[in-house]
């Protein structure tokens, strides 16, 4: 009876461990509110979008939250996207600086929310405020970021749950993979119905050559 007493032993020593290990790795343990379908759509899709549901044109943005480019063109696309009509969609591609954590984790940030269903409102907001979070610690960023949380009305507790969920990171790394592919080298990056276009300087420059792929 030892021999089996002793296997009986070290399986539960196995099965322990294990519990350890996964529950040190897992994506945030049981949800406190479900997922949101559209996070659930972009882990499909490889992208967070807007605009019209049967595009005539696409418009994909590789870009990142906290680089001075990739703010200079956030408010020509706002514009652009204001008046492009029911044609055009627009697709936002995460491509954060690996060379800087902050732009890292304004991206979890902007991810966390999109799985409360927020993503483009944390999006308008890292953008319009990046000033103000650029140069913070990692704990003053999360209590900016969670301070927004809690103004769009968000569950806090599950936003900081999904804010450290590995997996999350992961489908950053998906976006960043899928640019490279795409011999993206610097941010931000704009493809025009699949085609790399040069960056606009004005709305009206995006919208001439958003216009250009209609007919």
């Amino acid at each position: 009876m030892k021999p089996i007493v002793i296997f009986a032993s070290l399986f539960c020593i196995f099965l322990i461990g294990a519990a350890l290990f996964l529950g040190t790795h897992d994506s945030g343990g049981s949800r406190l509110i479900n997922m949101d379908p559209q996070y659930t759509q972009r882990t499909v899709d490889g992208y967070w979008k807007r605009g019209s549901d049967t595009p005539k044109v696409t418009l994909d943005v590789y870009s990142d939250f906290q680089c001075e480019a990739c703010v200079v063109e956030y408010p020509i696309i706002e514009a652009a996207m204001q008046t492009a009509g029911p044609s055009v969609q627009l697709r936002f591609h995460e491509f954060p600086l690996n060379t800087s954590p902050t732009s890292i984790l304004a991206a979890e940030a902007a991810e966390s929310a999109g799985r409360q269903g927020k993503f483009w409102l944390m999006y308008q907001r890292l953008y319009s405020t990046h000033t103000a979070w650029m140069n913070q610690s990692q704990d003053q960023l999360l209590a900016t970021f969670l301070g927004y949380a809690k103004e769009f009305g968000m569950n806090p507790d599950q936003f900081k749950r999904d804010f450290n969920d590995s997996s999350l990171t992961d489908q950053i790394d998906v976006d960043v993979k899928n640019g490279n592919n795409l011999h993206v080298q610097s941010i931000p990056t704009f493809f025009i119905n699949g085609k790399l276009s040069p960056l606009p300087q004005s709305s009206t420059e995006l919208m001439s050559q958003l216009n250009s792929m209609t007919y």
